[in-house]
């Protein structure tokens, strides 16, 4: 996913996905902001860029296992005669105004500004407005953080979160990955993708339509995840259907408050 570049100077590039008053979760994606606009003439200065995904208006925004979130790159400026050229500002990586934003993945999972070349740099998070940000396990880029009356954390150890891998062609494997802490117990709900819901006593948002086709047990291993693998069938007939997962952590706190941590839902869809 991508921002739209910026037409002309004055228009910032596009964000890449901004969740405005909702309850958003992004898995197993790259999204990157707009760039900002290249000069044409002398003595112009290069647009701002978008950063790549945008928080606010108290939103819930959850990001997992996203090998790149990159703000756009800064517009160049035309240098005429003078050097440095007038290059716009790079976009930040996630940008949380008055809003709750949970980052999950591994180390090779990046959430980074984009190139500001001559210009402003941005930053790979910006939190402000009252926000709440935690993120674990990803890599930052530099500038990493700027926060305004606003809380940011970084969980030790990492937190738990999931993701799928495989190629997810009719009657190839697809494996379900839960990431948690070494030794740490969790229940794994499968079922089909419903509304949104919230059970008391649970730190994040259901997103498994009830009853579950399967609850599995497993007890988590650190570095390596519990891979759970789920045959794709090979018949026709089951065209727009998916399967998700989500785990629950009842010996793990949420990020913000004491009750059960649960991590992001992962989907598959079975056939398209």
């Amino acid at each position: 996913m991508r921002g739209f570049l910026g037409p002309v100077q004055a228009v910032t590039g596009g964000t890449g996905v901004k969740a405005e008053g909702s309850t958003v979760v992004i898995t197993n994606s790259v999204v990157v902001g707009g760039r900002g606009w290249d000069a044409e003439y002398p003595t112009y200065s290069g647009g701002n860029a978008g950063p790549a995904i945008a928080a606010v208006g108290g939103s819930l925004l959850t990001v997992a296992g996203c090998a790149t979130i990159r703000g756009g790159r800064a517009g160049w400026g035309n240098a005429g005669i003078s050097w440095p050229p007038p290059d716009g500002h790079a976009g930040d990586g996630i940008r949380a105004q008055a809003s709750t934003v949970l980052i999950r993945g591994e180390l090779a999972d990046r959430v980074e500004p984009g190139s500001p070349e001559y210009g402003t740099p941005g930053h790979a998070i910006v939190a402000e407005a009252g926000s709440q940000v935690a993120w674990s396990g990803v890599t930052l880029g530099s500038p990493q953080i700027l926060a305004t009356a606003s809380t940011v954390i970084h969980p030790a150890p990492d937190e738990p979160f999931m993701e799928i891998l495989g190629p997810g062609l009719p009657g190839t494997i697809r494996e379900f990955h839960v990431h948690g802490p070494g030794g740490a117990s969790a229940l794994v709900v499968f079922g089909f993708p419903g509304p949104a819901f919230a059970l008391p006593g649970f730190g994040s948002t259901f997103w498994i339509s009830v009853p579950p086709v399967a609850v599995v047990s497993v007890v988590t291993a650190g570095y390596w995840p519990v891979p759970l693998p789920v045959t794709l069938p090979a018949a026709s007939g089951l065209e727009g259907v998916s399967l998700s997962a989500q785990a629950a952590f009842p010996g793990l706190p949420s990020p913000f408050s004491p009750d059960v941590f649960v991590t992001n839902p992962a989907t598959v869809v079975v056939r398209f």
